[in-house]
């Protein structure tokens, strides 16, 4: 943790230190907020949800700044979220998932007797894996808008949009990747005992343990794609006329 924190501030200077302290405050939320709400029996979808807006929140402007382009980016993964929680929320129901497809479901479930929903964890898991993506490709967007934006003052709305939109989809091809392999890799020794095994493709898809890594997958990669023209319509409508001028473009703080 020590080496990490070092290498972040080395590298990022004074904002690889406040990406820490976002982490930190991160970690805070979950721990301080969403367990204690959800083992109190609140929902929860609404807890996940706002568990990340209120991470959310904090991490853009603590990192960013307070201005146009951290804002876009808020607006934009706000309502991304909410796309993420509804739709999970609907394809956990639609296959009738138990949430009890690891040990540790099973166990949470026996040890508070079923008062705790395992289903709406499952779906608050989701929402907050796809959150960091989420940040990520989002900011990048934004950045990306003002910043050619900056380049030519004549490109506005929809050339704007569109030269952005080139980017975005670069961006998205990456990420997705990124996304599909690191799950792929968290569920590797799994994979390789039921390749062992010999199980048919279709009862190995079919199986909740495997089911719920490909619904999340899915659910968080709709999120990201859909991340993009979100976040690039709103940010080129607060990009201003003159942003060379604007305070904003630098990053300084209203």
């Amino acid at each position: 943790a020590a080496f990490f924190a070092i290498l972040v501030w080395a590298v990022g200077g004074k904002k690889g230190l406040y990406s820490l302290g976002g982490l930190v405050f991160s970690f805070v939320v979950i721990f301080r907020f969403i367990i204690p709400r959800i083992l109190a029996k609140a929902d929860p979808v609404s807890t996940g949800i706002w568990g990340a807006i209120l991470i959310l929140i904090v991490a853009i402007y603590v990192s960013y700044g307070f201005n146009r382009k951290s804002l876009s980016a808020l607006i934009g993964i706000v309502i991304t979220l909410v796309f993420v929680g509804l739709f999970s929320n609907f394809v956990v129901q639609f296959l009738h998932f138990s949430g009890c497809s690891g040990e540790e479901s099973v166990y949470l479930n026996s040890q508070t007797q079923g008062s705790v929903s395992v289903v709406g964890i499952l779906i608050a898991g989701i929402i907050i894996a796809a959150l960091g993506v989420l940040d990520d490709i989002a900011v990048t967007q934004a950045s990306a808008v003002f910043s050619l934006a900056s380049v030519n003052e004549k490109l506005r709305g929809s050339r704007l949009v569109k030269k952005a939109m080139e980017v975005g989809k670069d961006h998205i091809s990456a990420v997705i990747n990124t996304l599909v392999l690191a799950y792929t890799g968290a569920a590797l020794p799994l994979l390789l005992l039921l390749t062992v095994n010999q199980f048919p493709v279709s009862f190995t898809i079919n199986g909740e343990i495997i089911a719920e890594e490909i619904v999340r997958t899915l659910i968080s990669s709709s999120g990201l794609v859909l991340a993009v023209p979100i976040t690039t319509l709103i940010a080129a409508f607060f990009v201003p006329k003159n942003i060379s001028e604007h305070p904003d473009f630098e990053g300084h703080t209203h």
